[in-house]
């Protein structure tokens, strides 16, 4: 990153001269996202149930509507919310295939019942 008003800025840069800030990549994309994930601001928390943690905490699943116990917050298909335990401890975070209505109407009902595969896909949520 360089400042793009400062005349020859280019040339400096493709000259080797250390203009700017240099952002390296990570080795693994996928961490880079988590971490992502982790440090964005929440704009709701799903609550979840026993089953629905282990779940996502420990079998690498996706979460379903029939694990989902609670909603708060006002949020939106794709916005990042929070995923808590039944004793309110964060167990996670991920970006929201429903918003916080649809998720309130189909919480612990089976994909069957509701129609939608997941609340949260395990490719987009982080835990730990």
């Amino acid at each position: 990153m360089a400042d793009g008003s400062r005349d020859g800025v280019l040339d400096a840069l493709f000259a080797g001269e250390e203009v700017g800030t240099r952002f390296r990549p990570t080795a693994d994309p996928a961490n880079a996202r988590r971490r992502w994930l982790g440090a964005g601001i929440p704009k709701g928390t799903l609550r979840l149930d026993a089953g629905a943690v282990a779940a996502v905490t420990t079998k690498g699943r996706s979460l379903l509507a029939v694990g989902v116990t609670g909603v708060t917050g006002d949020f939106h298909k794709g916005d990042l919310v929070r995923l808590v335990g039944p004793g309110g401890e964060e167990v996670g975070r991920g970006l929201v295939n429903l918003s916080a209505g649809e998720v309130d109407r189909t919480r612990g009902k089976t994909s069957a019942e509701t129609g939608y595969p997941e609340v949260m896909h395990r490719d987009h949520l982080t835990t730990g």
